[in-house]
């Protein structure tokens, strides 16, 4: 019997899953469930519920044997125990044991709870399979950032990532407040002088050749750039992989981060992730 792993990319608006062998998607079993996370404890727990129900049945389904579950969620969170510490979301779920919800669906099958981070930078990194020094950066709703080295993802003993970027001091603030949706829109008032837009129509504009728009990606951009320079160097970074909803329009700000990060001597290839909406499931599935 052919065995697969079931992963779960647990995001704030909806719960992803996938079964794979490898870093391969079993065609026909990518899933989705809607979650709340400012809902209530029984609502989160339904959610997860249902996913990992199909997920498991699926699996019966096509003969596989489930050898293992892979969860990424976000930080604060115990790894070891599945336990949540977050409180801007998932509040009901806060110091609430996740691996019960687990065992009741698929008995004896081992849970793996892993960093989102951890799980964007190990999909990535087979983006960029011939490099060995790997980094990740996903801009979105935040700023997140991971790094990986010989295969190994440099983190802490909690799991979560070895180095955070989203704090990091930047023109009297953090350099989140730059480099994410919001941090967009920011500087898109800031170049226009004008009303706030969505990040998304910003992108939209800059693809349609807006210039205006396009600047304010440049601005993002350079950012970015100068805020991982130092780390870049540190690590010897060889790979730079873009993930995120803020990164479908690479094309759009890729010449201006290019020219800033000629500053890491080892950086050889910047690329954006081959497929942004998969890619944290890949890296789940293949996650350590």
């Amino acid at each position: 019997m052919k065995k697969a792993i079931l992963a779960v990319d647990a995001g704030g608006t909806f719960l992803k899953s996938g079964l794979f062998e490898g870093a391969n998607l079993i065609e026909g079993t990518l899933d989705k469930e809607p979650v709340n996370s400012n809902g209530e404890l029984q609502s989160i727990k339904n959610s997860y519920t249902e996913i990992l129900r199909r997920g498991v049945s699926k699996a019966s389904e096509l003969g596989l044997e489930l050898e293992r579950i892979h969860v990424d969620i976000p930080a604060p969170f115990d790894y070891v125990k599945g336990i949540s510490h977050m409180e801007h979301k998932y509040a009901a779920i806060k110091e609430v044991p996740l691996r019960p919800w687990f065992e009741a669906v698929a008995p004896g099958v081992p849970v793996r709870f892993m960093h989102d981070s951890a799980a964007f930078i190990q999909g990535a990194a087979t983006d960029v399979p011939d490099c060995k020094r790997v980094a990740g950066v996903m801009i979105g709703t935040g700023f997140g950032f991971g790094m990986m080295v010989d295969g190994e993802v440099l983190r802490k003993d909690n799991g979560e990532p070895l180095t955070e970027m989203y704090d990091k001091p930047y023109r009297g603030t953090i350099a989140e407040e730059f480099v994410s949706a919001r941090g967009l829109v920011r500087l898109y008032c800031e170049v226009s002088g004008g009303d706030p837009i969505s990040g998304k129509e910003i992108g939209d504009r800059a693809e349609g050749g807006d210039e205006i728009c396009t600047k304010a990606y440049c601005e993002m951009a350079r950012a970015l750039a100068e805020v991982l320079i130092p780390v870049l160097n540190e690590h010897k970074i060889e790979a730079l992989v873009l993930g995120g909803q803020i990164s479908k329009s690479f094309s759009v700000f890729e010449g201006t981060l290019r020219d800033i990060l000629t500053a890491v001597p080892t950086l050889r290839r910047i690329v954006k992730a081959s497929d942004i909406d998969m890619v944290h499931l890949v890296g789940t599935a293949v996650g350590k």
